[in-house]
């Protein structure tokens, strides 16, 4: 089970800027900060409604 996630005042705008050609390699990356980041691109996509 995932921990829960302190609310965020949707009021600020989440950014995330990432290059065209940015490569993220998740893989490598141990299993918590791995999903952590996958959260955090998945909630970015849903934000810009992709």
């Amino acid at each position: 089970m995932l921990p829960e996630f302190p609310a965020r005042d949707s009021a600020k705008p989440y950014a995330l800027r990432l290059p065209e050609d940015v490569s993220l390699p998740l893989r490598p990356l141990p299993g918590a900060l791995s999903h952590a980041v996958r959260l955090h691109l998945l909630r970015a996509a849903e934000l810009t409604g992709m």
